[in-house]
């Protein structure tokens, strides 16, 4: 058990200097990706049920729309 903790240990304080290594600039951006990907899976989450409801509503309008060129032919 000891072991796997001493590896859990190196292989964050890897990735610690490999974080520090990265220029400052990159760094920021890596930053600001990940919160755009945060705000837009949330935003995706909190408006899933609006947009699955809109398609729906939109197919149904095809739906009709269709129906109606047929019976018209």
């Amino acid at each position: 058990m000891g072991s796997n903790s001493e590896e859990n240990k190196e292989s964050v304080s890897s990735y610690k200097l490999l974080w520090q290594s990265l220029p400052a600039n990159f760094r920021r951006f890596i930053i600001v990706v990940f919160i755009v990907l945060l705000c837009s899976a949330a935003l995706s989450v909190f408006y899933f049920r609006d947009a699955v409801g809109e398609l729906k509503f939109m197919s149904q309008q095809i739906d009709k729309n269709l129906s109606g060129e047929q019976v018209n032919k």
